[in-house]
């Protein structure tokens, strides 16, 4: 069966409809929204809340430009997170070396990765 009514795209969808079409939860998006990175909001009357399918699209845009802070974040997690590794007994680099020879490794590497660090703050 055909029929002869044109086809219609949604122009505006809810939260919720844009979280599920752009794959991320509502947390995140209130989240993403008290930063101030959410898409552009139409808002109609006191709760109906919708966003456009172009205010979507250029919040798409945005969400793939990079971003330098999150780099950092992303250093800074690795960093605490090797730190924290090297601590552990079960380390790799412990193997085969006396507790002096270990407490000296830790030391070289927690000042190199502080060093990469403070490298990475300059740059901002």
């Amino acid at each position: 069966m055909r029929t002869d009514k044109p086809r219609t795209e949604r122009l505006a969808f809810t939260i919720p409809e844009f979280c599920l079409r752009n794959g991320i939860s509502r947390p995140t998006y209130r989240r993403l929204r008290s930063e101030g990175r959410g898409p552009a909001e139409m808002r109609i009357g006191l709760n109906a809340i919708r966003i456009t399918a172009e205010a979507e699209h250029d919040w798409q845009r945005l969400m793939q430009e990079p971003r330098e802070d999150l780099e950092l974040q992303a250093t800074e997690r690795a960093v605490k997170a090797g730190n924290a590794s090297l601590k552990s007994p079960k380390h790799s680099s412990h193997r085969y070396l006396t507790p002096t020879e270990r407490i000296a490794d830790q030391r070289r590497l927690i000042r190199e990765l502080s060093r990469e660090l403070r490298e990475l703050r300059k740059r901002q």
